[in-house]
């Protein structure tokens, strides 16, 4: 482990075949907090959901469902965040 390395981390991953040819993805991961700097852990949640269009490119994409934001790395007084966001 290096000396900054988050303690643990895991992700948990699920892909659904819906009927109708439909798709829905889901996963959710975990890191916990770095000790230099100080950054808290965090679990996030993604989802993505393709539907029913013809064209196999598109899909609904949501990304940290769980928070607003979080920070992954850096010092508290100029890290920026991972937002929540969504995608098409």
């Amino acid at each position: 482990m290096q000396e900054n390395d988050p303690r643990h981390q895991w992700s948990l991953r699920s892909s659904l075949d819906l009927p109708g040819r439909q798709e829905f993805d889901v996963m959710v991961r975990h890191v916990a907090p770095l000790p230099r700097p100080s950054v808290p852990g965090y679990t996030a949640l993604d989802a993505r959901y393709p539907g029913f269009w013809a064209r196999p490119e598109l899909a609904l994409i949501a990304q940290n469902l769980f928070d607003r934001s979080h920070p992954e790395f850096g010092a508290a007084p100029t890290r920026s965040e991972i937002e929540r966001g969504f995608l098409s």
